[in-house]
This record gives structure tokens, sequence and C-alpha cells, in this order.
């Protein structure tokens, strides 16, 4: 299994990459506590919130969550997280480690 998630995540870290010389840029981490779609819904929710966010997609089987922002906007990692630990979920922005 977790083979499996190292895997996805490295694909969705070269396609973030790929993305980030355009307009915009994908913003990647892992919501741990996730386990139904009411989990998804609300954490969409949240993230569609926020100021500048687009393309928001919440996947259930590997608990990542993928959006975009504006190329010139830096990501306030403490807003997200904090947004989304209030919901009563954990929050892991580096993807290649074991945290």
């Amino acid at each position: 299994m977790k083979l499996i998630f190292i895997s996805i995540m490295a694909t969705l870290l070269m396609a973030c990459t790929a993305q980030n010389h355009g307009e915009e840029r994908q913003i990647i981490f892992h919501v741990e506590g996730m386990f139904c779609e009411s989990c998804v819904g609300a954490v969409t929710n949240e993230i569609e919130r926020m100021n500048g966010t687009s393309n928001v997609n919440v996947t259930l089987e590997d608990s990542t969550v993928v959006f975009t922002i504006p190329a010139n906007r830096v990501p306030d990692r403490e807003t997200i997280r904090e947004s989304i630990e209030r919901l009563g979920y954990t929050v892991h922005f580096d993807l290649g480690s074991n945290q």
C-alpha cells in the first residue's frame, strides 16, 4: 500500500513541476483522517472557499488534495493547515517523507 501511495505521489509531483511554468501552479498535499465522501466534501468546500483556488480535487483513495492557484501567489501553508485541521483532519505537505 505504501509503495502504491509513493508511486502516485511521485506522479502527481512530476505533474505539478510540469505545470509550474504556466499561469497557474498546482498545490498537492495529503490529508489524514478522511474516511467517507462527506469528509471529501468538507475538505473540498474548505479549499474552494480560499481566495484564488480553482480546480479542487480531493481523492479519498489516496487522501490527496490537489488544487491550482495563480503562479504569482505563494500558498499560505499555515492557513491551509489550520483550515483543514479545524475540520478534524491532519495535513501533510511533505509527500516524500513518512510523516
